[in-house]
């Protein structure tokens, strides 16, 4: 688990803090250690989940796959990245946080769009850690997609110049909660 102080920077992990945080993946669940690292049985099935919550974070969600690095925020970086971009929270909606990437590198230039379409157009990490764009995605390659209603929802990132764009489906949208996803174009 990664607790990131900067949501353009969702690999930058914080040392401490993220201690005695709950993460859950198929009816598993672990508490993380100070570092954020934490040991889970390898659960069985499909469409796996994994799910951090607890103080002082936003619960966040990531689908299941081979990385096992799960990125987290915390509840005042957060609300500053809310306020910056006058987002207000709404319950019973949630948002998508998306690294954009190609070979593991940022995707500058990207835009996407989301379905359902959410309270807001979709937000783009620029010079400031709490004021976003709306144009694409800057040196980063971070999408933020704040209200968008709880449930599943798609993204559909395009890189510039009109290539070939990507659709990341079946993205679970949790309540006041925050699901990272990784897109490679």
């Amino acid at each position: 688990m990664c607790l990131a102080g900067d949501a353009r920077l969702l690999t930058g992990c914080a040392t401490t803090g993220a201690g005695g945080l709950t993460v859950t993946l198929g009816g598993k669940t672990a508490t993380t250690a100070d570092d954020g690292h934490f040991t889970i049985a390898t659960p069985s099935g499909t469409n796996l989940v994994w799910q951090v919550s607890g103080t002082p974070i936003v619960t966040s969600a990531m689908s299941y796959s081979v990385a096992n690095t799960i990125p987290v925020l915390g509840t005042n970086t957060y609300l500053e990245l809310e306020g910056g971009n006058g987002v207000v929270p709404v319950q019973g909606e949630g948002a998508i946080l998306a690294r954009v990437i190609h070979a593991s590198t940022p995707v500058a230039g990207a835009t996407a769009t989301e379905s359902p379409v959410g309270a807001y157009a979709p937000f783009y990490d620029g010079s400031s850690a709490v004021q976003w764009n709306q144009n694409a995605t800057g040196t980063n390659g971070v999408v933020w997609v704040p209200g968008i209603p709880a449930g599943a929802a798609s993204l559909t990132v395009t890189p510039s110049g009109g290539g070939t764009p990507q659709v990341v489906a079946g993205i679970p949208i949790l309540d006041s909660g925050i699901t990272m996803v990784v897109v490679d174009l």
